[in-house]
């Protein structure tokens, strides 16, 4: 079975094969038009061609172009149907021993000094876990810690979440000084809304090295429409002049350990970027797949993509530009394309899997979430489904299995025929919600429009000859620490 999708880079046109992943050269017609061609068999292909209202004569040579130029590039596969094979292809990265993830994250408070008007713990979600006074107790983050063997591979990297974990920014220090205790070498990371960040807190994260990702969104007028404090007053203004002082004294830490994400509502918003902050904003949607309720999100209009299409042709010039040493001074938007290049560049080389996506396999081994009651989960992003253990159990392998089982049956029923499969990067939190897994139609639809702008550029680092640029962003992606 083939799962073909055409691609156009000017005046040159390729067929990316999602079930071998291959990619190779084309005339125009058959790049056009291979989507239709899902088996070798000359009379099956002709009469989908003829379907699609082609002449006989053109359907032929499309066919004949395909099975004497083209099908010797496509490796004998697997069927992708093949359950028992891909179920046991996805536990291949299956431990034998106990699963010890690479990053752990404390939900360190349940609790907020904010309100933002789309937050998933809100009151307008009756599915997730709400907002509360709830704290984790240091004796969870201390049994955590004496129960992680030392490292083999690379430090841990722990992480605080919240809430606003800046809130028990005592428990932080504790919870630092008995991971520091065990484990001298490790990384931290935190989530926060920027507000506490004053001089004496930013001294003591930057001492520690912590990466930080800020909640930033957009500019003044979106970023205040929509995250506020408790009693309504703004936050936007606060937390810039709460970073200045940061920009100031470390310059270094700022540029090399923090990061700023936004949330759009609208995707119009995007083009209005604050620029005079200098932010490196990576986006980010607001989806929560646990809650009954429905967010609308709006239609971008012609001006903003525009407006995008020629911010992404600067991006994609400066990604030809760059040498594998130079990743890192890239624009943000550069960088928020390294994830995608990434597993682009790793499942084509490894094509013989059906990839559960994201980057977080198995559920558990590259992160693990720890809530403030001490349960087990595969990340701070599914709320209170997918429960994988405690920190009076550890991580119960059968749970992970069956997780990855039903995630592959699931992926099995609803994405066998789509030529993104292998290369899909949507995880277990994008496809979840109270029932289980479901299909979301514009998340799909958004992921196949990001992977073929994003195979086309992958075409084009390829034949420009920088191999080495793409190792070295799988290399910075697979090491990054937030």
């Amino acid at each position: 079975m083939y799962l073909l999708k055409g691609l156009s880079i000017g005046n040159k046109h390729y067929v990316y094969d999602g079930v071998s992943g291959t990619i190779f050269s084309t005339s125009k017609e058959l790049s056009k038009h291979a989507y239709a061609i899902r088996s070798s068999d000359r009379d099956s292909v002709i009469t989908a061609l003829l379907n699609l209202g082609l002449k006989r004569s053109t359907a032929t040579k499309i066919y004949v172009e395909f099975f004497n130029n083209l099908r010797e590039h496509v490796s004998d596969v697997i069927d992708i149907s093949d359950i028992a094979f891909y179920q046991q292809s996805s536990l291949d990265v299956f431990p034998n021993s106990d699963i010890i993830p690479e990053q752990i994250v404390f939900c360190i408070t349940e609790n907020c000094n904010l309100r933002c008007s789309y937050c998933c713990y809100n009151d307008n979600y009756n599915l997730t876990r709400g907002i509360s006074t709830k704290s984790m107790p240091i004796s969870i983050i201390q049994a955590v810690v004496d129960y992680l063997p030392t490292p083999q591979v690379k430090e841990y990297t722990f992480g605080f979440y919240g809430g606003e974990p800046l809130l028990e920014f005592d428990l932080i220090q504790r919870a630092v000084c008995i991971i520091q205790k065990k484990f001298p070498l490790s990384d931290f990371s935190m989530t926060t809304n920027g507000t506490l960040l004053t001089r004496d807190v930013v001294d003591y994260l930057v001492a520690k090295k912590f990466y930080l990702t800020i909640s930033v969104d957009v500019n003044q007028d979106i970023h205040d429409r929509n995250r506020r404090f408790q009693d309504g007053a703004p936050t936007y203004n606060l937390i810039i002049n709460n970073l200045e002082y940061m920009k100031l004294k470390y310059p270094d830490h700022y540029s090399s350990h923090t990061q700023f994400r936004a949330t759009i509502l609208d995707p119009n918003d995007w083009v209005t970027v604050d620029k005079s902050t200098n932010l490196n904003i990576s986006t980010t949607s607001t989806v929560c797949h646990n809650s009954d309720d429905t967010m609308t999100i709006p239609e971008m209009s012609e001006e903003s993509k525009a407006i995008l299409d020629a911010s992404y042709r600067l991006v994609h010039d400066e990604l030809l530009q760059c040498s594998p040493e130079s990743i890192l001074s890239l624009s943000s938007k550069a960088q928020d394309l390294f994830k995608v290049l990434s597993i682009i560049h790793c499942r084509i080389a490894n094509s013989n899997h059906l990839h559960l996506g994201g980057i977080c396999n198995p559920p558990g081994g590259r992160k693990l979430y720890v809530d403030s009651h001490g349960d087990f989960y595969i990340c701070e992003k599914v709320d209170y489904a997918l429960k994988i253990g405690s920190y009076l159990t550890w991580i119960d392998k059968d749970l992970v299995k069956k997780i990855i089982i039903d995630f592959v049956s699931f992926k099995l029923k609803h994405c066998s025929f789509c030529w993104v499969n292998k290369l899909c990067s949507l995880c277990f939190s994008s496809l979840l919600n109270n029932t289980g897994f479901v299909i979301h139609n514009n998340e799909c639809n958004t992921e196949r429009i990001k992977l073929e702008n994003s195979l086309k550029l992958y075409i084009e680092i390829i034949e420009a000859g920088k191999v080495d640029l793409l190792d070295g962003i799988s290399k910075w992606i697979n090491e990054k620490r937030y």
